[in-house]
């Protein structure tokens, strides 16, 4: 649903994020795994980031 919390810190040369995203209540534990799994891959590949820490909240 939307983006809660963004963090970003430098580790050495390499970025480093940490992402609280709101999905809804009513999605399954692996649909909700799902999405932030998507939301790292996409992170690292498509923007370089080194590492990326996807936490899942209902709303």
């Amino acid at each position: 649903k939307r983006i809660k919390t963004i963090k970003g810190r430098n580790y050495g040369n390499n970025e480093v994020i940490d992402v609280v995203i709101m999905v809804k209540s009513t999605l399954g534990i692996k649909e909700a795994h799902d999405i932030a799994t998507l939301m790292e891959r996409i992170l690292i590949r498509d923007y370089g980031v080194y590492d990326v820490h996807v936490h899942v909240e209902p709303n």
